[in-house]
């Protein structure tokens, strides 16, 4: 059991990571210009993390940092959400406390990194257009949610798949 866990974590996040690698984020996002709005939007997300709202029933809760990174997407593209999202990883590691090791970290950098694009190409694939918000966009949008949430949900039920079998 811990050995099959390990290899699927191990899995996702290389692929995360290489993905990350691959789309280089870095070549079309100008940080001396844009220096404020990656700070401030890096901040969002990190307090948006930081506080989770709980739900009535003991044990659910959640955080809408998923929704700065798909209005990022939205209106500044692929690049700027996954610069946003490095940022964020880097000072979620350094100020949240060392309760989660770095091992999990990264394997949340990169199950986000994979949402993050494949909801960004599901948005281009059904005619969206980065910057233009728009109500005839609105199959763009609901797609893009939709690939959003089928990453997050193939990613993280396998690993509770895999828990429970064993």
């Amino acid at each position: 059991m811990k050995r099959l866990f390990t290899v699927y974590v191990t899995l996702i996040s290389f692929l995360g990571c290489a993905l990350f690698l691959y789309t280089w984020p870095f070549s079309d996002v100008n940080v001396q210009n844009e220096w404020f709005l990656l700070l401030l939007f890096a901040g969002a997300v990190v307090l948006l993390s930081r506080y989770t709202i709980y739900l009535p029933p003991n044990g659910n809760a959640f955080t809408l940092e998923s929704s700065v990174y798909l209005a990022l997407l939205f209106t500044h593209g692929l690049h700027f959400s996954l610069i946003i999202l490095l940022i964020s990883s880097f000072v979620m590691y350094f100020w949240y406390p060392r309760k989660t090791s770095w091992f999990n970290r990264v394997f949340n950098f990169s199950v986000y990194t994979m949402m993050i694009c494949g909801s960004y190409y599901a948005y281009i694939v059904f005619g969206g257009v980065v910057g233009k918000v728009s109500i005839y966009d609105f199959g763009s949008y609901i797609a893009s949610f939709a690939a959003f949430f089928c990453f997050k949900r193939i990613t993280y039920d396998h690993i509770f798949f895999i828990a429970l079998i064993y």
